[in-house]
């Protein structure tokens, strides 16, 4: 069954709250146990910290009967592809796909992690230079990368601290 896209709604913040926390300590198996932790937190964010996170951002979701499977977010003034997260069980079978094809007009860079990197690369994306941001005593590891066809990225860096 593939995945509606829609527009985020205030009844999603939990939804999106435990996919984040469970697509970080489950699926993102390129870092490790600890790091994976650092990233994501002891427990999932409340609704009010994903209102704060989502703030001068586009939010979109994807859901299948009703089920939260992913979510994405652009930064519209320069281009920043924010978030792209999918639930465990949903990796692999498009829904990230569809999330960053929707955002494609408009996506010109992001932060990505060692996960998303491949993904992202698939698709055209490339990597402009690695950085290293610590969490809670551990160096994560992301990718500053550039979506197909926009030149360099306009900006150097981003001061949200969310997502590796």
């Amino acid at each position: 069954m593939s995945d509606d896209l829609r527009p985020i709604r205030p009844g999603d913040l939990d939804a999106i709250a435990s996919l984040f926390f469970n697509a970080v300590t489950e699926g993102a198996t390129r870092y490790s146990e600890a790091e994976r932790r650092a990233w994501a937190g002891p427990a999932p964010l409340s609704a009010e910290d994903w209102t704060q996170r989502f703030v001068g951002l586009d939010v979109v979701v994807a859901e299948v009967g009703g089920r939260l499977t992913g979510f994405a977010s652009l930064r519209p003034d320069d281009g920043l592809l924010d978030h792209l997260f999918v639930a465990p069980d949903r990796q692999g079978q498009g829904t990230a796909a569809r999330l960053l094809d929707h955002f494609t007009p408009r996506a010109r860079w992001t932060q990505a992690s060692r996960h998303a990197r491949p993904f992202l690369e698939r698709h055209g994306w490339q990597v402009e230079r690695r950085e290293v941001v610590s969490r809670d005593g551990q160096q994560l590891e992301r990718f500053v990368m550039r979506a197909p066809s926009t030149g360099r990225t306009r900006a150097v860096g981003s001061e949200r601290q969310g997502e590796a």
